[in-house]
């Protein structure tokens, strides 16, 4: 679990760049860039506190049953690269729905 800080920043630059892009749709259709901004980010720091949840059960399973150290990694990576799908997917879905959202009136 030496790499265990590479998830959260995966997890922070998929935030980050989906931001910039739900943002930048809403000003193209004319709504507000900073509201559509929030969903993304609100996202990110959810995906963030389940990494860290899957980093502190995995320490704990790890002191509490020695034994299990190697199945604790496998269970800590794949974990990790579940909360990057799920929300990968979730932030995909509603890029879609935002692009076909009607624009702003006026």
């Amino acid at each position: 679990m030496s790499q265990a800080y590479l998830y959260p920043l995966a997890i922070l630059l998929v935030g980050f760049v989906a931001a910039h892009k739900f943002a930048r749709l809403a000003t193209r259709k004319g709504y507000q860039g900073g509201k559509a901004k929030r969903y993304p980010m609100l996202l990110m720091i959810a995906a963030i506190g389940a990494a860290v949840l899957l980093f502190l059960g995995a320490i704990l399973i790890g002191l509490a049953m020695p034994h299990w150290q190697a199945g604790i990694s496998t269970i800590y990576f794949v974990g990790n690269w579940f909360v990057i799908a799920v929300n990968l997917l979730v932030l995909n879905l509603a890029y879609k729905n935002m692009k076909a959202a009607p624009d702003a009136k006026g």
